[in-house]
Formats: structure tokens, C-alpha cells, sequence
């Protein structure tokens, strides 16, 4: 039964400590905060749905500042090693809130890399790994998807619900190869493992899409059991069984939900959309009716007037459709199919600028080519004619060579699907079906558009946090020599707060100690530009301008520090050598003097001297001091040399 619910050179090189006091490893939180910061970081989490049920906001928001406050505690303390640890579970669940909340709108593009970070961070995390895959299905990444759920399967055998949701995607991305019989079987194993709607109503339409009738019926009866005899599960079966072969069945149901809830948002849609579908146009009439009754209902509903506009349009009222399908399109500006039955009005009432703008708009929004059963092919071959028309041979044949592709997809699919007449809501989500028959519209566009704002909104506030994090983590890995994900941690605190005091000390400090030297001029400069008295900054990036061969720069970086610079080290003869190759010979080559007086067994001094020599053409000098920089070579064939 169905239930609910380091640089090269001297070994003799100043050290530099990874953290000071200046730049203390956890600068930002949220006790500096103070209770606004704390509110504020906080305030905009929004609640989320996972496996279907709610999870309360309080406490999503309580575990995410619980484990931030968890890893400054350990931090302050000196366990690193957990702080670290707390760091990464709390940077991973906010990434995965976030994640999971942009694909709900449909912004997979920005919640892909929320989710691959947070995957990153926290790899054993079925419930972000289901998430992810859903994502990807709803967007058309099938090879994502099945790869995602596939691995589920593989990582968590015990795990069944995740297992059951595993199946489900696999189902669904077998469905959009049209692998029913295959697809039946992943659903039939996810129903095995958690029978609830979601994985029901994937088994009941996949059964109909085999024509096997009497399997649909027996789930939907346990559906119906389970979930109660309601004008939205009416209205339900009828969109499974409108997409189907059984089209008098989903008129049956529709018109039961109609009989207990007149006023169900969709269903007077639906049926038009049957009727239209199962007739061919001899219930034009009574599907228009629909429509009508439908607006009563839902009076600014898009896909409503713009399937009105192409009935009246199929019936030459030129008037009467354009005037539909423009408050079609003012009520949802990205409604593609309103474009394209306007474009083509436009077009065969000969009217061909307005019909090549309006076509190009609808081929611009149509994110999905299979749409309505490859609907974009027609706008493609009529726009194809009017350039045609317009002397744009290049570009017309160009439409027509993506006409005709479009073509041979669309003859791959042998259904004559209901969504072939009207933008039916069939790919809804059926718990959300359940719970508020609710279809997409305008109200729907502009609720997403604030949904959207208030995660952007969420994300700035995080911000802070996130950097913070980022930063501690990088800090944490430096000190262990992991410069590599130091380095990755860095870089990702930047993403989240360029302006963090200290992130371009430690990030500086990273790659300077990872010999990435061209990586961590850019940080240290930018370090160097707020404490332009810090000597520890300002020897790293001359150090790493000399190894990255900008010598003029080096000489500039290191000329304020040049009274500390009369003593043997390191970086004195950085310096004296970044004067020699920016020309200026003759201070170079003195500064060199002094160092190999003091001590003239180092190999690159006396190679140094001799490009002074040379550059003050001095030629036999500059060749003694080059045969006695090979000599010295010969003799210590570990040394390194500096450049």
C-alpha cells in the first residue's frame, strides 16, 4: 500500500609566520560581528524542502551557526584539526542550502558549482547527491543525473530512501531516452523501497506509456487510497492519462475534479488541452469553453490566454487572437509558446518584421527543443523564409539547416503527446500537484523572482562567513604544508569577500611558499597597498617579482627597504641582482662586491657579477667571474639556482 509522506637560493632566508597578529587567522566572526552581524547572517534563511517533507528554518539556521560557532571554539583552543573539520561542514551545508534552493527556481547555472563545492567539502552527503541529480534532470543534464544517481546506488546501499529517490532519477532520465520498459523497472524499484506519490505516479505513467493500462489503474487506486478521494488526485490522474494513449480516461478524471472543485486551478486547462488533443478539432468548441472557464478561475494566467489566442488563431479571428496572445505575453514576458504562435499569426498574415522579431524571441526562450514536439523546428523554418524573402540567403539557409535537424529529432518521437497542443504543467513536481494543484503562471514567474531575490539577499549575507571560513581553512591547510588546497581555499574566500583583512596575506603566503611565485604577486600586492610598512609583505613579493624575471619591479617593491638591505642575505642580493638586470650596473655591481667579500663561495653571486661585468663591459671580469661561478657549480651540484 501506498504511504504518505618555498623561494630558491640561500638557505639562509628570513622566515615569514603564517600568522600574526595582524592578521589573525579567524578575523572575521561573528562575535566581532556583534548581534546585528549575527542577525544578519542569518536572518534570510529560508526553509527547504527535502524528500518531500519541510525542514523547519530555526533549526537549518541553529546547526549552520552551531558549527561555525563549533569551529572558532576549537580554533581559539588550538585544536585545529576539528576547527578545520567544522569549518567544512559549515561552508558545505550553507553551499548545499544554497544549491538546492537555486535549482528550485531553475537556476541551475549558479547551482551546479554550489553543489560541486559543497560535494567537495562534505562528499558523503546522499541527500545533497539526490538533490544535485534532480537538479541536473530538470535542467536536461541527463548524463549528469544518471551519473549522480547511479553513484548513490553504488556509495549508500543501505541507505533506502536515498536509494528509492536514486531509482527514481534513473527512472525519469531512462524516460527522456524513451527506455520505458527500463525506466519501469527503476521505478518499480523505487516503489519496493519507499512507496510514496512521487515514486507511485513515476510507476503509473511509465506503465502507460506501455499501454499497460490495468498496472496504472492498480497504483492509482492505492494512490487514491492512501491520499483520499480529492479534486486535485483527480485532476492528477487526468494529466497522466492526457499524456498518454488513454485520453478518455483523463477526461473522466478531469471531469471529476471538476465536479468536486469547479474552482481547481488547471483542471478546466487540462481538459481543453485533452479534448484538443483527442478530437482533432472536433471539440474545438468545448475546449475553448474550457479556456474561458479557466480565466474565470485564473484571470491572469499566461499559458491560458496564449492557448486561447491559438485556437482563435486556428479560426482566422486575427483580432481576437493577437489581442490574446499579447496580454499572453505581458503577463509572462518568457512565455515562448505566445511567442511563436504571434510570430506565427504574423507570418501568415504577411505582416514579416513583426513576425521575424517575434519568432527570434520565441527561439530565444525556447530552452528545450523537444517543447511541445519540437515546436522551435517551425519557428526556425519560418523565420528561414522571411530572410529568404529578405535577401539574407547565408542566414535563411543557416535556419533552414537547423529546421531540418530539428526535423529528424522530432520524427524520432512515434507519441502524439497532449503537450503537442498546449504547454500542459506535466513535468510537475507531484508532491507540490498534491498539496496545491497549482499549474504555472504568471504568479508563479513573479513568485520565483522574489524567491530569487531573497536567496541573492541570503548569499550577500552569508558572505562574510563563508569568507571567513574559507580563509581559516586555508590558513589551517598552509600550516600543514597543504599549500595546494590552501591555495584553492583562498582563492574561494575571494569569491565570497575580496576585502577580507589579511586573505591576501595568507594567500600571498601560500603560494609564496609553494614557489607559485607569479600566483602570489597579485595577493601581496594588494597587501602591500594597505600596510605599506610591513617588511614581511614587501620582501615576498620582491622575492617573488625577482623569480617571475620583473626585475624593475622588484628594485621598486625593495628599494624602501634598501638601508636594511647592506647585510649579507638573501634578499641583499635579490636586490643588488634585480639592479643589475634593470640596467643599473654600476650600484648593482657594487652591492654584489660586498656580498662576495663576505662570502664568495655562493655560485649565483659570482654568476650575478659577471652580468654586471658584462653590462659594464668589463669582459674579462665578467668572464673570470663566470668561469668561477661554473667552478663552484661543479663543486656543490645540489645548489639550486635562483634564476
Amino acid at each position: 500500500m501506498l504511504q504518505q509522506q618555498r623561494p630558491r637560493g640561500f638557505n639562509n632566508a628570513r622566515p615569514f609566520p603564517y600568522t600574526s597578529t595582524k592578521y589573525p587567522m579567524n578575523f572575521f566572526s561573528l562575535q566581532r560581528l556583534g548581534d546585528a552581524g549575527k542577525a544578519a547572517i542569518l536572518a534570510a534563511f529560508f526553509s527547504s524542502m527535502i524528500y518531500g517533507q519541510t525542514k523547519d528554518s530555526a533549526t537549518t539556521k541553529s546547526v549552520l551557526q552551531q558549527h561555525y560557532d563549533a569551529a572558532q571554539s576549537y580554533q581559539s583552543s588550538g585544536n585545529l584539526n576539528e576547527a578545520a573539520r567544522q569549518y567544512r561542514i559549515f561552508v558545505a551545508d550553507a553551499l548545499g542550502e544554497m544549491a538546492i534552493e537555486r535549482a528550485r527556481i531553475g537556476d541551475y547555472d549558479k547551482a551546479a558549482p554550489f553543489f560541486d563545492e559543497a560535494l567537495r567539502l562534505a562528499p558523503n552527503s546522499p541527500v545533497l547527491e539526490i538533490e544535485y541529480a534532480q537538479a541536473a534532470l530538470a535542467h536536461g543534464d541527463v548524463s549528469r543525473a544518471r551519473s549522480l544517481a547511479e553513484q548513490v546506488t553504488r556509495k549508500y546501499p543501505e541507505n533506502a530512501k536515498a536509494n528509492a529517490k536514486a531509482h527514481l532519477v534513473l527512472g525519469r532520465a531512462l524516460m527522456r531516452s524513451g527506455q520505458t520498459k527500463e525506466a519501469r523497472q527503476q521505478f518499480e524499484a523505487a516503489v519496493a523501497l519507499e512507496p510514496d506519490f512521487e515514486d507511485g505516479y513515476a510507476l503509473a505513467t511509465a506503465c502507460l506509456d506501455m499501454e499497460d493500462k490495468p498496472c496504472s489503474i492498480k497504483v492509482f487506486s492505492e494512490m487514491q487510497t492512501a491520499f483520499g478521494d480529492t479534486a486535485v488526485i483527480h485532476k492528477v490522474f487526468g494529466l497522466a492519462y492526457g499524456n498518454s494513449d488513454f485520453r478518455q480516461d483523463a477526461i473522466v478524471e478531469l471531469q471529476k475534479a471538476i465536479a468536486e472543485d469547479p474552482h481547481i486551478p488547471g483542471a478546466h486547462y487540462a481538459l481543453a488541452a485533452v479534448y484538443l488533443a483527442s478530437s482533432e478539432g472536433a471539440k474545438t468548441a468545448e475546449a475553448e469553453e474550457e479556456l474561458r472557464k479557466e480565466l474565470k478561475n485564473s484571470p491572469n494566467d499566461s499559458l491560458t490566454y496564449a492557448a486561447l489566442g491559438h485556437i482563435e488563431q486556428s479560426e482566422h479571428k486575427n483580432a481576437d487572437a493577437e489581442r490574446d496572445l499579447k496580454r499572453a505575453i505581458e503577463l509572462d514576458s518568457e512565455n515562448s509558446d505566445a511567442y511563436f504562435y504571434l510570430g506565427q499569426l504574423y507570418f501568415e498574415t504577411n505582416r514579416p518584421t513583426d513576425a521575424e522579431a517575434t519568432l527570434r524571441k520565441s527561439i530565444a526562450l525556447t530552452r528545450d527543443v523537444s517543447h511541445n514536439r519540437y515546436q522551435v523546428q517551425k519557428a526556425h523554418y519560418m523565420l528561414g523564409r522571411i530572410l529568404m524573402q529578405a535577401g539574407h540567403a547565408d542566414e535563411a539557409h543557416r535556419e533552414m539547416q537547423i529546421s531540418a535537424g530539428l526535423t529528424k529529432q522530432s520524427l524520432a518521437q512515434d507519441r502524439n503527446r497532449l503537450a503537442d497542443y498546449l504547454d500542459m504543467p506535466l513535468g510537475m513536481d507531484t508532491n507540490s500537484a498534491v498539496s496545491s494543484g497549482a499549474k504555472p503562471d504568471a504568479s508563479i514567474n513573479a513568485a520565483t523572482a522574489k524567491q530569487s531575490q531573497v536567496i541573492d539577499g541570503f548569499e550577500k549575507q552569508l558572505a562574510p562567513a563563508l569568507a571567513d571560513s574559507y580563509n581559516n581553512l586555508g590558513a589551517i591547510s598552509a600550516g600543514d604544508k597543504d599549500f595546494a588546497n590552501a591555495l584553492t581555499y583562498f582563492h574561494r574566500a575571494a569569491e565570497w569577500n575580496p576585502s577580507l583583512e589579511g586573505l591576501d596575506y595568507n594567500w600571498g603566503r601560500a603560494a609564496f611558499s609553494a614557489n607559485q611565485f607569479q600566483d602570489a604577486i597579485a595577493p601581496l600586492e594588494r597587501a602591500l597597498r594597505l600596510h605599506a610598512e610591513d617588511t614581511n609583505v614587501r620582501s615576498m613579493l620582491g622575492l617573488s617579482q625577482y623569480m617571475t624575471a620583473d626585475y624593475a619591479g622588484a628594485l621598486k617593491t625593495l628599494q624602501p627597504m634598501e638601508a636594511q638591505l647592506n647585510n649579507p642575505s638573501q634578499l641583499a642580493f635579490v636586490y643588488a641582482a634585480s639592479m643589475v638586470k634593470a640596467g643599473n650596473f654600476n650600484d648593482g655591481l657594487n652591492r654584489l662586491l660586498d656580498l662576495e667579500k663576505a662570502n664568495p663561495g655562493i655560485p649565483e653571486v659570482h654568476r650575478a657579477l659577471a652580468a654586471a661585468y658584462k653590462g659594464a663591459s668589463r669582459p674579462d671580469d665578467a668572464e673570470r667571474e663566470a668561469k668561477e661561478y661554473e667552478t663552484l657549480r661543479s663543486q656543490q651540484p645540489g645548489a639550486q639556482n635562483p634564476h
